[in-house]
């Protein structure tokens, strides 16, 4: 087998289902061995047993990626292993409600979870990748909700617009080193986290198939900073020439439309 352009190991944060458990069974059929991080120990159990299966080495840390340690015992866990491809996947939001009617510490995880532990984590593999001198592959998972801020998703949407911005930063610092920095910015993702959150699909916004997100992350980790999944790439190019007030209220809407009743 060729040797994969994303080995010899991946690192997944949120690689127990959805699409951070797609992208690890697709690396996984291209021979990448895999580490395997996420909250929940039956799903992610499940996952990589159905990547051993492909005839790769996978090890798995159960743990909540907000705790302060996390970046240091995922760093412990990947220490003898050659990390290619980073993708911080997990980040899902707590469901639309006002900041102000939910306890603080929802917005403090949410930053933890898609701002802090991957900013420690890029900047610990990304340094590996670098030291190495044969290049390597960083994915983030943003969202749309980070193109503006949206009334009860606040922390959320603000969390992913760092995310978005930073991508683009070291997109341009790490290119010299051949290390490839995508951000692929998704709409609704038919996921089980999708769910659990109260959030639906509706007329205006469907929901994509996790696959489909995991495919076209890997096709184009190649052509950064950002690429905007085509299901949501028009209402997102429908507000870049709007007044932001406009945006926010539109964004807002749009949050307001996607909450199950």
């Amino acid at each position: 087998m060729t040797p994969s352009p994303f080995g010899p190991w991946a690192l997944i944060i949120g690689g127990s289902e959805g699409v951070g458990a797609r992208l690890a069974l697709r690396l996984a059929r291209q021979g990448v061995h895999l580490v395997l991080i996420a909250r929940k120990p039956e799903p992610l159990e499940e996952t990589a047993a159905l990547a051993r299966a492909q005839g790769v080495t996978v090890r798995t840390l159960s743990m909540d990626v907000t705790a302060t340690d996390a970046a240091e015992r995922i760093a412990l866990l990947c220490a003898d292993c050659a990390i290619g491809t980073l993708i911080c996947n997990a980040g899902a939001s707590h469901g639309v409600g006002s900041l102000l009617d939910q306890p603080l510490e929802n917005a403090l995880t949410l930053m933890r979870l898609n701002c802090e532990t991957p900013l420690r984590l890029v900047h610990h593999f990304a340094g590996l990748m670098k030291a190495r001198g044969q290049g390597g592959n960083i994915l983030l998972l943003g969202s749309g909700a980070g193109r503006g801020g949206g009334a009860g998703i606040a922390a959320y949407s603000a969390a992913k617009a760092y995310l978005h911005t930073l991508s683009e930063a070291l997109w341009y610092e790490l290119k010299p080193s051949g290390i490839q920095v995508l951000c692929l910015i998704l709409g609704l993702t038919d996921t089980p986290a999708m769910a659990r959150a109260g959030m639906r699909a509706t007329s205006g916004f469907s929901a994509d198939d996790p696959d489909h997100v995991a495919e076209v992350g890997l096709s184009q980790i190649a052509h950064g900073p950002v690429f905007v999944m085509p299901g949501i790439r028009p209402f997102l190019d429908s507000l870049q020439s709007l007044p932001r007030a406009q945006v926010v209220e539109i964004m807002s809407g749009a949050t307001s439309s996607l909450k199950k009743d």
